[in-house]
């Protein structure tokens, strides 16, 4: 094929090849308008929702240490001091007691050797068989002590002594102390499904 030939059906295939490209883009512009158009608001709603659960998160953060600022209040013990006094006071002037739910007790939960198990949503009813006399260290095995603080601050409103162990069960264990098989009687198994 001659040289000129083949630039001339070079520069036709190339101009059908740009003018098929540019008349679709001309018919369609409406459509590919509305498809950008329909990004940019979903990419606006995406906005809103990533701000609107920041906001959330931070509300939830707020009412929450709000709400439970005055259990920041109860005097917290280490396990060293608690395990000390258990020494030379011994456990008839010492009373633990362990706060978990039972439905956090599962067969072969261990709990502090000598403790006795108060039900935080029956505190009402429990209340009237605690002695007055006598410290009160209360654990549990929430992040940061939130259920061992909640009842200490609702019973230290009703006169007891009452202080948290800080870190609960695990940092008893990690210190070697005393542990034993949590009773029978406090285990609450969950029901099973057979096939």
């Amino acid at each position: 094929m001659p040289f000129l030939q083949f630039l001339g059906l070079d520069f036709l295939g190339a101009g059908i090849y740009a003018l098929s490209y540019g008349a679709v883009g001309f018919i369609f512009r409406d459509f590919i308008a509305k498809i950008i158009g329909g990004f940019r608001a979903a990419g606006h709603a995406v906005e809103i929702v990533v701000v609107a659960g920041v906001i959330a998160f931070i509300a939830y953060r707020a009412a929450f240490y709000w709400r439970h600022r005055k259990d920041r209040m109860v005097p917290r013990v280490h396990v060293a001091e608690v395990a000390a006094k258990l020494q030379t006071q011994g456990a008839e002037k010492i009373m633990l007691a362990d706060v978990r739910s039972h439905g956090y007790y599962a067969a072969g939960a261990m709990r502090i050797r000598g403790s006795i198990r108060i039900e935080p949503n029956n505190l009402s009813a429990e209340i009237k068989k605690f002695p007055r006399d006598r410290d009160m260290y209360l654990y549990c095995t929430c992040r940061s002590e939130a259920t061992s603080a909640s009842v200490a601050h609702l019973l230290r409103e009703q006169g007891f002594k009452a202080f948290v162990i800080v870190g609960g069960l695990a940092a008893w264990r990690k210190a070697g102390e005393p542990l034993e098989a949590v009773p029978e009687a406090d285990l609450v198994h969950l029901p099973t499904f057979s096939r």
